[in-house]
């Protein structure tokens, strides 16, 4: 027997006593509206997009651990240098996205859209 959980379904992990965001594996968080936009943004143009990605449709947390950073996948068209400003950002400038209304039922992991 196959079985499927649903994203936001499990903790990763227990959340230690210092861990600055805990929620689901699987759970959206997008960047605050408040947050200021790193300054970088205006001379990296991949900062930028990154950054309105963070705000447009969120990042996956992925383990609940007590680092808190944002990773990526190394590739060799990534400026490095330009993207070290999103290392400010911290996960208490995210806030959870409330995608109840999107699940058929609690259990499934299936959507009506």
């Amino acid at each position: 027997m196959r079985r499927v959980l649903s994203a936001a379904a499990r903790c990763a992990s227990s959340a230690p006593s210092n861990a600055t965001m805990s929620g689901p594996a699987g759970e959206i968080y997008r960047l605050k509206a408040s947050v200021a936009t790193p300054a970088c943004a205006a001379t990296s143009p991949q900062a930028a997009i990154i950054i309105t990605g963070f705000r447009n449709y969120g990042i996956i947390l992925a383990d609940n651990g007590d680092s808190g950073g944002l990773i990526g996948t190394p590739d060799a068209r990534w400026n490095d240098a330009d993207l070290e400003c999103l290392t400010s950002l911290t996960l208490g400038d995210f806030e959870p996205v409330n995608v109840s209304s999107l699940m058929e039922t609690n259990d499934s992991g299936a959507t009506n859209h």
